[in-house]
């Protein structure tokens, strides 16, 4: 995916479910909170991003091709397979969206229940196929819904490392009352 001499025609759609424990105050209370994000990347895309210390989870990692969106996807109307094939070709490296894939912990614990079976994926190639093809539909479908397509301005990873760590410093601090937004950026 990084080797500029390589031929890279392959998006990446990930999704993630991770859960995290925060500590509320110094007498060990503690918030557990879960995230559920799905990542669209383009080839040779590079993201930066951060986990905390005692976080579990797991990342499914979809790979296809814009020929495979144009001869698999079903669109609801021209005009949207025309911005999802517009996106395909633009700028933006990726795209992330917290909680788009509907019902992402048990599409998850699905996934992996069908991956840890004695038989091999093949023997559930139907299944996989059907699945990862509804989850990719339903992402693209979303962000055309959204109007996320047209409106996504493209973070390179110094900038999303900035929203990183703003995220991080808000999520440190949710015992405390919001200190806004300058603060956060310091």
């Amino acid at each position: 995916m990084y080797d500029a001499t390589t031929k890279a025609d392959y998006y990446l759609l990930s999704f993630s479910v991770f859960e995290y424990r925060f500590r509320l105050n110094q007498t060990g209370n503690a918030a557990t909170l879960f995230s559920t994000t799905c990542t669209f990347f383009k080839p040779r895309t590079e993201v930066v991003t951060f986990f905390y210390t005692g976080s579990t989870g797991r990342f499914y990692n979809i790979a296809f091709t814009r020929s495979w969106v144009e001869k698999n996807l079903l669109f609801s109307s021209a005009a949207e397979k025309e911005k999802v094939l517009q996106f395909l070709n633009n700028e933006t490296s990726f795209l992330n969206w917290i909680d788009i894939v509907p019902d992402a912990e048990a599409l998850s614990a699905a996934i992996l229940q069908q991956l840890q079976r004695e038989e091999t994926p093949g023997n559930n190639r139907q299944w996989f196929v059907d699945t990862l093809h509804h989850t990719i539909g339903h992402f693209f479908h979303t962000a055309f819904a959204d109007r996320r397509l047209e409106n996504y301005s493209s973070l390179n990873n110094k900038d999303y490392a900035k929203v990183a760590l703003v995220k991080k410093r808000m999520l440190d601090n949710l015992q405390k009352p919001f200190a806004g937004v300058d603060a956060m950026l310091k």
